[in-house]
């Protein structure tokens, strides 16, 4: 009994917030141009690439829509964590991208915001963008939850 009571949330999702984007990180950061920039940049503004461009100009994240970042070296992340520039990638494992059972843990186990939610506490997962293996990666990583992951094209 001990066990199953350990592994429901005593604290659901922010009311409203039943679905969760994940927006993929991207290889162009902020330090390529501003070579001066700080050591650490929270994340919504270290990613330069086209994927995290468009997520920010997005009806949706412009309606507030709660969302992360899958970064191969932090994994999900929160997109006002510091983050310092990496050059880690899902498509090269030889750049040590963080494991699949990495990701999983993360999303059994981290509790996040005032509510402290856990990320399997959300109903349905939207993957912004249209990389084949960060969608795989996140339908991996959450296949042991009820939360219903599916694609979103930019």
């Amino acid at each position: 009994m001990g066990k199953r009571l350990q592994n429901r949330s005593a604290h659901p999702a922010p009311l409203g917030r039943h679905t969760l984007f994940v927006v993929p990180c991207t290889k162009k950061k902020i330090w390529e141009a501003e070579p001066h920039a700080p050591k650490y940049v929270a994340a919504r503004e270290a990613y330069k690439g086209h994927t995290m461009t468009r997520w920010l100009q997005s009806r949706w994240h412009k309606a507030d829509a709660l969302w992360v970042i899958l970064s191969a070296k932090y994994g999900f992340i929160d997109p006002d964590q510091p983050i310092s520039n990496y050059d880690v990638t899902f498509h090269d494992d030889c750049t040590g991208p963080l494991s699949a059972d990495s990701l999983r843990a993360q999303i059994e186990c981290q509790r996040r915001g005032r509510n402290r939610w856990r990320l399997g506490d959300i109903r349905r997962v939207r993957v912004w963008g249209d990389d084949d293996l960060y969608f795989d990666i996140v339908k991996y990583a959450f296949s042991r939850t009820s939360v219903q992951v599916t694609r979103m094209p930019t």
